[in-house]
């Protein structure tokens, strides 16, 4: 995309290291861009939202490829993702939403600065993937994940936002 808003709808972003959909070609400008990934994000590719207020879809992140909304209070929807993938949301107030997730292995999940919502909506094993929410006040949740949802031994390495009414919050 370029300058103002953008709606981008691919079926699949390649499996090729380097391989990018970019929201906007300012270094943190821009608008709000809808970009809509239907299938898969291929291993290596990366696709980001740049600054505005981002929505951003995404059907399957497969292993090394990665989603940013980066600046702006963005809504990023995953719907399943593999080992070594990585979702950030980037500075500002942003929704991270997992449905019908299922990563196995090690996977990101990165929320940023800003008071981040991460909803994890259905899920398979969550063992090895690794939360951050990143500075503000967040809330991660586990919610639709009846009976077979694994989230390993589930730690807060801080909790620097950690002062009556401004805490951190995990619900599961």
């Amino acid at each position: 995309g370029g300058g103002g808003s953008d709606t981008i709808t691919l079926d699949t972003v390649d499996a090729v290291t380097g391989a990018f959909v970019n929201g906007d070609t300012t270094t943190n400008g821009g608008d709000a861009d809808v970009i809509t990934v239907t299938t898969t994000v291929g291993a290596g590719a990366i696709v980001r939202g740049k600054g505005g207020a981002d929505t951003i879809s995404i059907g399957e992140i497969d292993g090394s490829a990665a989603v940013a909304g980066n600046a702006g209070g963005d809504v990023i929807l995953v719907s399943g993702f593999a080992a070594g993938a990585s979702v950030q949301g980037g500075q500002g107030g942003d929704s991270i939403t997992f449905n019908g997730t299922n990563a196995t292995t090690a996977a990101q999940i990165i929320g940023g600065g800003g008071n981040d919502t991460i909803t994890i909506a259905s899920a398979g094993a969550l063992a090895a993937t690794t939360f951050d929410a990143g500075a503000g006040v967040d809330f991660i949740k586990f919610s639709g994940t009846e009976g077979g949802t694994d989230v390993g031994n589930l730690r807060i390495n801080t909790l620097t936002d950690s002062q009556m009414g401004a805490m951190d919050t995990v619900e599961l």
